[in-house]
This record gives C-alpha cells, structure tokens and sequence, in this order.
C-alpha cells in the first residue's frame, strides 16, 4: 500500500512539474512574440505588429499587462479605432494609475477621442474613419433584383391545402374517400409564390452594403464632401 502511494505521488509531482514547464514555456512565447511586435513598431511596421499581437493572443494565455497598451497603440496606427479604444480601457481598468505607461495610455486616449469626434461629425466615413464608397455591387442603391429565394425564379410554390396533390380528400358519412378538385390551385397543385406574387424575382437590401448604398474601404477619409478615389480601390470586407 505504501509502495502505491509513494508512485502515486511521484506520478503527480511528474505531472505538476510538466505542466509548470509548460505554462513557463507558453509565457516565454508571450514575451518573445511581445518583444518582436515592440520591434516591429520601432520601425513603424504596424500592419507586422498587429500580427504578433494576434498570435499572442491566440496562445490563450494571460496576456502580460503591458501588452493591451502596445496592442491598443498598434491598432490606433492601423486605424482600427474601435478596437484600439477596447483594448486602452482594458489596459487602464487593469493597471490604473499605477500601469506603467499610464501617461502614454492617457495621450492615447486623448488622440482617440479627437478622431471619435471628426468621425461622429462626418458623414463620409465609417466608425473607424474610412472612406465610404459607391457599393460596387448595388451600385448605391442600397437594393438588388434577384431570383426569388422562395420559388426560385418559378413564380409558383406547392399548394400549400393539397400539398401538391391537386385534390382534396375527406370521407362521407360512410367512411369513404371523397375527392374534390382543390379550391386553392384549381387541380394544379400549383399556387402563386406568396413572396414574389408570381413576379419571380424581389428587390431586397443588398447584402454587402445592407441597404445603406455604400460600404467601407481602406482609404482614410479627409472628412471633407470631395475625394479623389485612386482607381484601384481595395473594398474592405
């Protein structure tokens, strides 16, 4: 019995100290991906920082503190103004005043609610200051003609009473089956698509710009009525 227990607990400091290893490993990876998106923003590559961040977070590990405010700054270069202002709050809600780049999170903040302002007030842009553009696929009518979802372009659907039978069945007062011509489609098993009305297609909001005419683009907005739009324009998803 004695012998049991003393395997049983080498057994667990076995799996104590490999998970410590592991943990120890998996913030060592943290830190080494945090030291090379800190490089990367040295030289002002942002769009590679952003990627470092990202693999950080997918580690789904704690995240080092310091590590929100370098992700919120790198995401306000990359005009990811959102999410920028997500992870400055989580930042200042962990560390508060005593967060060591409490200062550098406090002109963060201030930069970020100056662009919330020239956003708000534009009507050109989207929430994180992009231009908004003619949608390629309405082409701004914020609606499209298409082939009707329910009957598919037939203008028809199955009659609904008969279910396709074109006749009606009910028994008479001596239990027989009694067959009558359906009233809804008239013996076709046919009625008229209750969607289309027998028009075949619909109009409906555009599914990329949701109605609105217009969809975002990787282009920062001027907030002013007049831009010059290159003719390659990258549509953002």
């Amino acid at each position: 019995m004695r012998s049991w227990t003393m395997k049983s607990v080498v057994f667990c400091l076995l799996i104590i100290s490999s998970y410590s290893g592991w943990a120890q490993t998996s913030q060592g990876r943290a830190k080494a991906l945090l030291e090379e998106a800190k490089g990367y923003m040295a030289k002002e590559d942002y769009r590679a920082a952003d990627k470092k961040f990202r693999q950080i977070l997918s580690l789904n590990e704690v995240v080092p503190t310091e590590a929100l405010y370098f992700f919120a700054f790198t995401l306000e270069k990359n005009h990811q103004l959102q999410s920028s202002r997500n992870f400055l709050n989580k930042y200042t809600d962990l560390t508060g005043k005593s967060g060591e780049y409490f200062n550098e999170a406090k002109m963060l903040q201030n930069r970020l609610d100056v662009l919330a302002r020239e956003i708000e007030a534009c009507e050109y842009c989207d929430n994180d200051g992009f231009r908004l553009i003619t949608c390629s696929q309405c082409d701004g009518s914020g609606h499209i003609d298409d082939k009707c979802p329910l009957c598919h372009g037939f203008g028809e659907i199955t009659c609904h009473k008969c279910l396709g039978e074109g006749v009606q069945i009910s028994k008479n007062q001596f239990g027989d089956n009694v067959y009558k011509t359906c009233d809804v489609c008239a013996g076709k098993g046919k009625e008229t698509c209750t969607q289309c009305h027998g028009e075949k297609h619909v109009v409906q909001d555009c599914p990329r710009c949701n109605g609105l005419g217009r969809s975002g683009s990787d282009l920062l907005c001027n907030h002013k009525e007049h831009f010059i739009i290159p003719s390659m324009t990258q549509i953002k998803n």
